[in-house]
């Protein structure tokens, strides 16, 4: 069985996703930085499938940083050589 992917705005993706965890990261005095280097840049894949991706890897940042000082996450999208690149970067050890 073959699935048909789709094209994903991954602006769109990370709007969703700040809904999800900014309470989360507020919560514990976190900060979250989301930014695509273009309001227009798109993957393919299943609609649902970035957003549960981006969140499961947010919540791992998110129990990450719980015991430090500085409590952030910077998630980047960005195209790189025709190819989506996207980088989590947070303040836990690691």
């Amino acid at each position: 069985m073959h699935e048909t992917l789709e094209k994903v705005g991954l602006q769109q993706v990370l709007n969703d996703l700040r809904i999800v965890i900014d309470p989360d990261w507020r919560e514990i005095d976190g900060n979250c930085k989301l930014a695509a280097a273009s309001q227009d840049t798109d993957g393919s894949g299943r609609a649902a499938w970035p957003v549960q991706a981006f969140l499961n890897l947010a919540q791992n940042s998110l129990r990450a940083v719980q015991g430090c000082t500085v409590r952030e996450l910077s998630i980047t999208v960005c195209v790189e050589q025709q190819r989506v690149a996207i980088r989590f970067q947070d303040t836990g050890p690691g």
